[in-house]
């Protein structure tokens, strides 16, 4: 697994300029987990969006007098137990003990 910068697949080519922000700007981050189905693939299981002052500023949200930072975290939990599965398996018996012992 890794993470790495990545933008929003919907912004579409009127919003071009939105996907250049994100990447150089360094304000989305995706976890991509390995799949093991071809070589060098991986699936993105969680974003982490640094928003700056965006909202602060539209909705007057402050901190210590300034339009505070927002960021947010999502989470695809049926995209880490695909991960999961791919790497594993259905069979328990190939299953990391750790997780069969925490379980």
């Amino acid at each position: 697994s890794h993470i790495e910068t990545a933008s929003d697949p919907f912004f579409v080519s009127n919003y071009a300029g939105q996907t250049f922000y994100q990447l150089s700007h360094k304000t989305k981050y995706e976890l991509r987990l390995y799949l093991p189905q071809k070589e060098g693939a991986s699936l993105a299981a969680a974003s982490f969006n640094w928003h700056q002052t965006f909202f602060g500023s539209k909705f007057h949200i402050q901190a210590n007098g300034e339009d505070a930072g927002t960021g947010c975290v999502a989470f695809g939990v049926e995209r880490w137990i695909y991960a999961f599965v791919s790497q594993y398996g259905l069979n328990i018996a190939n299953w990391p003990p750790y997780l069969l012992e925490n379980w």
